[in-house]
């Protein structure tokens, strides 16, 4: 694993122990968020596997959070205990126990939530689209992004309209002056 995304992992599990500890869903979604944005940068399996996890999570508790009650679903205690746990494998270094302990916070996930398939499946959306979007940054239309990462134009175009990626400092409109002569050259004025 790269230290980069090493680094950025620890910082993620040990700020998803504290924010469920502390009942801060607002936290946990914004862990999430930044856990999306990695898995989207990155594309490696650890990066895409705390996405999951993270985002899987938070769902959880944000539902727990409508229904009136805090986070504290049957299994949260053994999660934060297990991501701290994690957590310290990864610190030292040694990645299969860290895996193995990742694999197993998935499987209480499993046990716990029916709609984890869902939450998987959102996620490698989401991270295909945020993909998009920075591949339209490089001058790709919005039609072959949509086709070479297998995601809708609409899509592609609500994400980017929602993180005004174009309205950049780059980004250099024509004067009128300069519209208007372009509108001569096509007529032929």
């Amino acid at each position: 694993m790269e230290e980069k995304i090493k680094a950025d992992i620890l910082v993620i599990l040990q700020d998803a122990a504290l924010a469920i500890d502390a009942n801060h869903i607002e936290d946990l979604k914004t862990i999430s968020d930044h856990t999306l944005h990695n898995s989207a940068t990155f594309q490696d399996e650890d990066s895409i596997s705390i996405a999951i996890l993270i985002y899987s999570i938070a769902k959880i508790c944000e539902r727990a959070k409508k229904d009136g009650s805090e986070c504290t679903f049957p299994i949260a205690e053994k999660m934060v205990i297990k991501i701290r746990e994690a957590a310290k494998y990864l610190e030292n270094n040694d990645e299969k126990k860290y895996r193995k302990i990742i694999h197993e916070l998935f499987g209480y996930i499993k046990k716990y939530e029916t709609k984890f398939v869902h939450y998987a499946t959102e996620i490698m959306q989401q991270a295909r689209i945020k993909k998009g979007s920075r591949i339209t940054e490089h001058g790709l239309s919005f039609g072959i992004v949509s086709q070479l990462l297998g995601i809708s134009k609409w899509e592609l175009m609500d994400y980017l309209g929602h993180t005004m990626v174009y309205d950049k400092e780059n980004i250099r409109t024509k004067t009128t002056k300069e519209r208007l002569n372009v509108a001569k050259r096509l007529f032929k004025i």
